[in-house]
């Protein structure tokens, strides 16, 4: 079977779907809704809603609305999962000062999957968007053998020591948890489900955890 190509103007149509969903709450979408989000007409909203219809993407009824087909919410999820990850590398780790919305949209059609693992693994697996809104979810495959992979402190396990390699922190966080002993370059091992600095407790919280960034020695 031949894998159906879609477009960067497709994916923003899809990912639109996909939050007015959210705010309808399942029902579906009219297109009016579309084009005043996409700042469109009326009439470009419908044709292209059509054209995903006719892909296979979306589910429409003239005069009722449209709503994400299974194939086209799996789609519409991973290109808003995408935009959400950007939207956090931007704020967290490169402190972006510009536009942050318009510039992951940008980025987001970019990411590869391989590219979209190594950032979701940097940033800690955050569940939940810059908004507070949450992240489409997907089940991730690990590999704990791999010593060389960065991954956030709270994964690390009894019996086993990190070395810190990145802190996604700043101000109050960033000075709290330098307080204990945590830096870049310093040895970590947990024990008893507690974080270990020398011979010292490190109490830090589960927020705090996955947005340090470790690798196993």
């Amino acid at each position: 079977m031949v894998k159906e190509a879609i477009n960067e103007s497709e994916e923003m149509y899809l990912k639109t779907l996909f939050e007015q969903e959210l705010v309808s709450q399942g029902s579906p979408v009219r297109t009016s809704d579309v084009s005043n989000s996409l700042n469109i007409s009326a009439a470009s909203a419908t044709e292209m809603i059509q054209r995903l219809a006719s892909k296979g993407f979306v589910e429409y009824v003239p005069y009722k609305g449209a709503k994400l087909s299974e194939n086209g919410m799996r789609i519409a999820s991973r290109i808003k999962r995408r935009e959400s990850l950007m939207e956090l590398f931007l704020i967290r780790l490169i402190g972006y000062k510009g536009d942050v919305k318009e510039a992951a949209c940008r980025l987001e059609h970019a990411l590869t999957e391989e590219l979209e693992k190594a950032i979701d693994r940097l940033l800690g697996f955050p569940q939940f968007d810059h908004s507070g809104g949450e992240i489409p979810h997907v089940l991730r495959e690990l590999d704990f053998m791999d010593r060389n992979q960065l991954l956030p402190l709270r994964v690390i396990q009894n019996g086993e020591k990190a070395q810190i390699e990145l802190i996604i922190l700043s101000g109050q966080e960033l000075r709290t948890v330098g307080e204990l002993g945590i830096d870049i370059g310093v040895e970590v091992r947990c024990e008893d489900d507690s974080y270990f600095i020398d011979k010292k407790i490190a109490k830090i919280s589960d927020e705090l955890t996955s947005r340090i960034v470790v690798r196993r020695i």
